[in-house]
C-alpha cells in the first residue's frame, strides 16, 4: 500500500469513527397528540433531539412497511422531560402534517431521523374517511395496553414507587424503537390478512369508545395483540355490535381483563389496578366505573361472556410454551387443511399469555385447539400442576344455547402470539393461515343486520362451566 492510500484509508477510519462516537451522542425520540386521524385531519408531531436538524419519515405498517412521505429538514431542539411525565411530555408542537387523501387506511408510525441514522418510531393510526366504504372488516388496534406499560418519565402502570395511577398518551413509547409493548405482534396479524386479499379499515379503542356507531359499518371486528385495558363504554359496544348479529376475532390472549377509564378527551388512562378497591376514587360511589379486574365480583362483567375465553393469570410465568393441538378436525374451520384430531398445529403456539374456558363462558363453545401445559419455567412452581390453553369458536345462536340469539360469531385463539404462526411457510403455520382464510370467508358470508342496536347490559355471569362440543 503506498503512503497516499495509507493516508486516505487512515482518514476514512477516522471518519467512520467519529460518525460513530457522534451517532452514540445523538438521540431523537417523538410522538403524536392523538393515536387516530382520518384524511383532513392536521397530525401534530412533538419531537425532542439534539440533533440541529432531523427529518419525519412517514410508514404504512405491514408484512413489509412502505415509506409513504418525507418531510423536509426541520430543525432540531431539546425538550426537557417535566416533572410527573408518565401524565404526559408536554412539549411543543413541532411539525403538522395534513393527512392527505391518498394516506390508506391502515397502521403506521413516524419515524424521526438525524443525518447521522439515529432514528425513533412512534405509531399512530389513519381510519376510513366514510367507514365501511373500503372494507366490511374492521382492525383495532391496541394503544390501550401500550400505554399502561410504557415506562417512558419513569413510570407505568406496572414500574415505579409508588407505580401510576394515571397515564398519558402523549409521549414517546419508551420500548420497540418507540412503538410500544408487543407493537410487532398485530403487523403479524393485519399484515398477513392484507396479503391473503382481504382489505382492512383500521380504528382505535379510542374510536370505539367516542363514536360507539362506529362499529355499525362494520361486519367484522378483529383484535390482536393485548387487548387487556378495556372501559364500560367500549365493552358496552363490542356487547352492541355482537347482539346484533356482528362478529369478532380475537387473535391473542389476555384481553377483557382490565377496567380502565379516560380523561383529558382520551389522552389519560385512569387504572389503579390491584389498589382500586379501596382507592379508585369512584369506589363506593360508582361502582361499575372503577378500575379492577372486569371478573371482580365488584363489576361482575367477566370477559369471557363475550371472548369466549379467558386469562389463566400467570400462565406465561409459570410454564414452558406447548404445542396446539387439533381437537375437532370435522369443524368449517379446518376445511382444506387435511389436519387430524390429535395434530400437532404450531409449535409452542401456547405460550406467554394464554386462556381457556371461564366460570362464564357461553353455555356451548367449539373447542378447536386446547395444549396442556405441564413443563415449569426455569426456577418456577407452578400453583397447579396443569394449565389449559383453549382455542374456541361460539356463536349467539340456539345452537350454542341462545334461543333469542342473532347469530354473532366469536373466535378466540387463546394465546397472546397466535399471529405469529402466520408468518412463514413452516406446515403447521399454512394450516392456520388457511384456519384465517376459511375464519373471515364464514362470518363475511352471514353479514349482521346494519343498524347499531343498543345492547342491555348482561346479567350478573352464574358460577358455570362451558360445556364444549
Amino acid at each position: 500500500m503506498t503512503i497516499a492510500a495509507r493516508a486516505k484509508l487512515i482518514l476514512i477510519i477516522v471518519a467512520v469513527v467519529a460518525a460513530s462516537l457522534e451517532a452514540d451522542s445523538i438521540y431523537i425520540e417523538g410522538y403524536t397528540t392523538r393515536e387516530s386521524y382520518v384524511a383532513g385531519d392536521l397530525i401534530e408531531f412533538h419531537v425532542s433531539t439534539n440533533s440541529s436538524t432531523y427529518q419525519i419519515e412517514v410508514f404504512r405498517d405491514g408484512l413489509v412497511p412502505q415509506m409513504i412521505a418525507t418531510s423536509a429538514s426541520l430543525n432540531g431542539g431539546v425538550r426537557a422531560m417535566p416533572p410527573s411525565a408518565w401524565l404526559g411530555a408536554n412539549w411543543p408542537v413541532s411539525y403538522v402534517w395534513e393527512v392527505p387523501s391518498a394516506w390508506v387506511t391502515g397502521s403506521y408510525y413516524a419515524r424521526f431521523v438525524t443525518p447521522s441514522g439515529v432514528s425513533r418510531r412512534h405509531p399512530f393510526t389513519v381510519r376510513q374517511s366514510i367507514p365501511g366504504s373500503l372494507s366490511r372488516m374492521a382492525f383495532c388496534m391496541d394503544y390501550n395496553t401500550r400505554n399502561a406499560y410504557n415506562f417512558w418519565g419513569g413510570r407505568s402502570l406496572y414500574v415505579g414507587t409508588p407505580w401510576a395511577t394515571k397515564v398519558s398518551f402523549q409521549r414517546p413509547y419508551g420500548v420497540e424503537d418507540g412503538l410500544g409493548k408487543g407493537a410487532y405482534l398485530p403487523v403479524q396479524c393485519h399484515g398477513r390478512i392484507e396479503a391473503e386479499g382481504y382489505p382492512l379499515e383500521y380504528i382505535t379503542e379510542w374510536d370505539v369508545e367516542k363514536f360507539p356507531a362506529l362499529l355499525s359499518a362494520y361486519d367484522v371486528v378483529i383484535f390482536s395483540a393485548h387487548l387487556e385495558y378495556n372501559s364500560t363504554p367500549f365493552i358496552d359496544t363490542l356487547w352492541a355490535h355482537h347482539v346484533r348479529g356482528g362478529h369478532m376475532a380475537f387473535f391473542s390472549a389476555n384481553d377483557l381483563w382490565w377496567q380502565v377509564r379516560f380523561e383529558d378527551d382520551g389522552a389519560t388512562m385512569v387504572g389503579y389496578k390491584g389498589i382500586a378497591i379501596p382507592y379508585d376514587p369512584l369506589y363506593g360511589s360508582n361502582n361499575q366505573l372503577v378500575t379492577t379486574h372486569w371478573n371482580e365480583m365488584l363489576l361482575n362483567r367477566p370477559g369471557e361472556a363475550l371472548q369466549g375465553v379467558t386469562f389463566q393469570a400467570n400462565s406465561g410465568a409459570y410454564f414452558q410454551g406447548g404445542n396446539y393441538i387439533v381437537q375437532n378436525a370435522s369443524h368449517w374451520i379446518f376445511a382444506g387443511t387435511g389436519v387430524q384430531d390429535g395434530q400437532t398445529v404450531g409449535q409452542l403456539l401456547a405460550s406467554y399469555e394464554t386462556d381457556a374456558i371461564g366460570r362464564a363462558s357461553p353455555p356451548v363453545v367449539d373447542v378447536l385447539l386446547a395444549a396442556r401445559l405441564s413443563q415449569p419455567a426455569t426456577n418456577q412452581t407452578p400453583p397447579q400442576p396443569f394449565d389449559a390453553v383453549t382455542a374456541v369458536y361460539y356463536e349467539d345462536s340456539p345452537a350454542y344455547g341462545f334461543p333469542n340469539g342473532r347469530g354473532g360469531q366469536v373466535f378466540s385463539s387463546g394465546t397472546q402470539i397466535f399471529c405469529t404462526s402466520f408468518r412463514d411457510s413452516d406446515p403447521s403455520h399454512v394450516v392456520t393461515r388457511r384456519m384465517l382464510r376459511n375464519l373471515l370467508d364464514h362470518m363475511l358470508a352471514s353479514p349482521p343486520p346494519s343498524t347499531l342496536l343498543v345492547a342491555p347490559r348482561p346479567a350478573p355471569m352464574p358460577i358455570t362451566a362451558a360445556p364444549t362440543r
